[in-house]
């Protein structure tokens, strides 16, 4: 079994992200593995009216 992430932080955004407010974002990439099974997700937090906010998508 292996377990790992990747996590980055964007401080600023522009047109590649016009779908999330002006603000701070934290991009998370983590892959479980084990016997028979692979469950890769990426996770995005972002503050939208002062509150945190966090979004998951499930990736192949």
């Amino acid at each position: 079994m292996s377990i790992y992430a990747i996590n980055n932080q964007i401080t600023s955004s522009n047109n590649n992200f016009p779908h999330f407010p002006q603000s701070t974002y934290y991009c998370s990439i983590s892959e479980v593995k084990f016997p028979g099974a692979k469950l890769p997700f990426t996770s995005f937090w972002y503050q939208e009216n002062g509150e945190l906010v966090q979004r998951w998508i499930r990736t192949k």
